[in-house]
């Protein structure tokens, strides 16, 4: 059995013969030349060979991104999908009285790869249940009932507010930031 080795960029850049690429679950063979733009199709997949780098579209559950050979010879996954720096800024709720009250407030991205969520009352940060009602606030996707883990926000999440819990009610005069990475590819 052939030992896996990294290709050299020179290798790949002046190939001809064949690739052989596994996912553990079947390999692919096919041949290519150097000057040949190629697409492998790997379970409705996207793979193309161009110009001595594999570009992968959604192989897998890995985002889009390419497959390069770095000046070591180390072939290294390169993602064209990142996080950006968001806000969603001044933003008025609706007031609240008591607590798991609804603000009006959601969030317009899912955050990027878990990013740090942070929720701003005029300027100054609270505290944000994760996946617990028991903060100054919490998301929800179902009213209220349910609070979400940071890592599981996503697009639409209202904010809901716990005035006894934080020690005051929001209102028309406030303002609220969410403060969040958003992928490249919402942005």
């Amino acid at each position: 059995m052939p030992k896996n080795r990294h290709l050299t960029s020179d290798e790949i850049k002046g190939a001809s013969g064949s690739i052989q690429l596994s996912s553990g679950l079947t390999g692919i063979d096919q041949t290519f030349t150097q000057s040949d733009n190629l697409l492998f199709d790997v379970l409705s997949k996207e793979l193309v060979l161009t110009d001595g780098t594999i570009k992968l579209s959604k192989l897998g559950t890995t985002s889009n991104g390419f497959l390069s050979v770095g000046e070591d010879g180390e072939v290294i996954f390169v993602s064209d999908e990142v996080g950006i720096e968001f806000e969603d800024r001044d933003i008025t709720p609706n007031p609240t009285s008591g607590d798991n009250q609804p603000t009006g407030v959601f969030i317009t991205n899912t955050p990027f790869s878990n990013s740090n969520v942070r929720v701003l009352v005029n300027g100054l940060g609270v505290n944000i249940g994760d996946g617990e009602k028991t903060k100054d606030c919490y998301f929800s996707s179902d009213s209220g009932v349910t609070a979400k883990l940071i890592s599981n926000i996503t697009s639409g999440d209202e904010i809901y507010w716990n005035g006894n819990i934080s020690g005051y009610e929001l209102d028309q005069d406030d303002l609220i930031d969410i403060l969040y990475d958003a992928s490249s590819k919402d942005v």
